[in-house]
């Protein structure tokens, strides 16, 4: 009667399973569409801002690289989510299946097969020395900040970013909820930010309670901070608040006199909002001037001559634009590459150096501080 009851259970239990993983399947399917439907959009508006003369070539490839990039990642990301979903629930069906020869054993005592070959990855040493050296390292970089009576901000980071990229998100929000239970006020709005953007990721988009309280704080101690403005907005429109997420992108955008990068999927996010709301679209200041088609068709009938005067009197226009907007990260760049062409470097250092200041407190994997530091290294 016991064997009976076991198998029942084993079986109710290896149902639950298959069904819960299939249940959760289409809201990862459906999130991962989206999020890849906006880094097509992404490749697209970079493909018009080259065509438009916004951007040069070299920074629309380091831009299409990059959202290339994040584009990979992302789908990498939902097929390690599926896969561990899935794992998650064939754990009581491997459970089932170990279960059912033990018993056997019990009963019978005569199962087994001792001339099972050994796992292919016994075999992959370099592989393992690989995985083996990364988490050696990690291991030790979490030792030293949790015996560190001196609080380090910057170490926490660094480690919450390398359980992120180890596909352990779990692990990161631990770093990051130790940073601040250790910092608390002593911390900067960046840290609630990442925190929050982690807790985001963890939960395939979804702001949880505790993703928003941490996007609160960011807001409390900076109220236009880019990225918890945006999850804040995102948080908004989740629970229905639909024209205030507009209004808080809107008035986000607004506030800024020139143009910076983030206001691209600002607008894009308020002008799908004002779709639903019957609201008007956003507004994005122009970047830096960039030669308009007219000049372009003009510039083919000029000879060498008139087109390189014409040429350098484009790249006056651009300066003096900056002159008036020197907080335009892409216009430095665009004027920098463009003094390299006309081969005054000493003109093109100064321009790159006033990009590198302005790219101090972009991401590290932002595909323009490459840009920089290449034109830099350079020269």
């Amino acid at each position: 009667m016991n064997f009976w009851i076991a198998g029942a259970a084993l079986t109710a239990l290896t149902t639950l399973a298959l069904v819960v993983p299939a249940l959760r399947a289409r809201s990862r399917r459906e999130f991962a569409g989206q999020e890849q439907a906006v880094y097509r959009d992404q490749l697209e508006e970079v493909d018009r801002d080259e065509q438009r003369g916004l951007i040069s070539g070299a920074e629309a490839e380091a831009a299409r690289a990059e959202i290339k990039r994040r584009m990979l990642k992302a789908a990498e990301r939902t097929d390690k989510r599926a896969d561990a979903s899935g794992q998650s629930g064939r754990w009581v069906i491997v459970a089932a299946a170990l279960a059912v020869p033990v018993l056997g054993v019990a009963i019978y005592g005569r199962l087994g097969h001792p001339e099972m070959p050994s796992a292919p990855f016994a075999d992959r040493a370099d592989e393992r020395a690989t995985v083996g050296d990364m988490n050696v390292l990690v291991k030790r970089l979490r030792e030293r900040l949790v015996s560190d009576p001196q609080l380090r901000p910057e170490g926490w980071l660094m480690l919450a970013r390398t359980y992120m990229e180890m596909g352990q998100p779990e692990e990161a929000e631990w770093a990051m909820s130790t940073l601040i239970q250790r910092g608390g006020d002593q911390l900067g709005p960046d840290v609630y930010a990442i925190h929050a953007e982690i807790l985001i990721n963890m939960d395939d988009g979804i702001v949880s309670p505790k993703a928003e309280a941490a996007l609160d704080k960011a807001l409390g101690m900076d109220p236009e901070h880019v990225a918890a403005t945006y999850y804040k907005a995102l948080a908004l429109e989740q629970s229905g608040e639909m024209q205030r997420a507009y209004e808080m992108l809107k008035a986000r955008v607004e506030a800024e006199k020139t143009f910076q990068p983030w206001m691209k999927p600002f607008a894009r996010r308020a002008d799908m909002l004002a779709q639903k709301i019957g609201a008007e679209q956003v507004v994005v200041p122009q970047a830096a001037p960039g030669p308009t088609a007219g000049d372009v068709a003009a510039a083919s009938e000029m000879t060498p001559e008139e087109r390189q005067d014409f040429i350098r009197s484009m790249v006056q226009r651009l300066a003096d634009s900056l002159a008036e907007q020197p907080d335009d990260l892409d216009g430095w760049l665009r004027l920098g590459n463009a003094y390299r062409v006309l081969g005054e470097a000493e003109k093109s250092l100064d321009a790159y150096r006033k990009a590198r200041d302005l790219a101090k407190d972009l991401p590290a994997d932002d595909p323009r501080r490459k840009v920089i530091a290449d034109a830099l290294a350079g020269q």
